[in-house]
């Protein structure tokens, strides 16, 4: 079957992101995430930089942290290794928000490791700016007896 695009989705979906209505924001960054990887990943990144500055305002966000952290590993996993180094600068910034959910949401900490662990495995190079500061992080989640589960220690080894 030939797969027909809605032209108009993308735009749309930028537009949630604008609605300063923190559930429209959330289901927006939910959505790009989505969308990466398929027919409309040319759509969402001939709109780099108001997708960078979503990434920016998510991650600063304590609220939309959780759907901006699957949005960055997702672009990390799916988009070429030149697009995604433009992306470092923002590490140290993903490391906060991953520190901030370890202690506020559990679960939402657990799927934000899991799939920057599946990242790093693909796509390493995008880490290597402050690999020694991954390393460290992990090793203090891994660390973390009684205030991080044991599965969640252990993932982060």
């Amino acid at each position: 079957a030939i797969e027909q695009r809605w032209t108009e989705l993308v735009p749309q979906v930028f537009a949630l992101t604008g609605s300063g209505d923190i559930t429209l924001q959330e289901s927006a960054l939910r959505l790009l995430t989505e969308l990466l990887g398929t027919m409309y990943t040319p759509d969402i990144m001939s709109r780099r930089q108001d997708l960078g500055n979503l990434v920016l305002a998510g991650l600063s966000s304590p609220a939309l942290q959780p759907a901006a952290l699957a949005l960055v590993a997702e672009m990390v996993s799916t988009l070429e290794t030149d697009i995604i180094q433009a992306m470092q600068p923002a590490l140290p910034m993903i490391e906060e928000a991953l520190k901030s959910l370890s202690s506020t949401d559990t679960s939402a900490f657990e799927d934000a490791l899991q799939s920057f662990i599946s990242s790093a495995a693909e796509k390493a190079v995008f880490f290597k700016p402050r690999y020694a500061e991954w390393v460290d992080m992990m090793l203090r989640f891994a660390g973390a007896r009684g205030v991080l589960e044991d599965g969640l220690r252990s993932l982060a080894l």
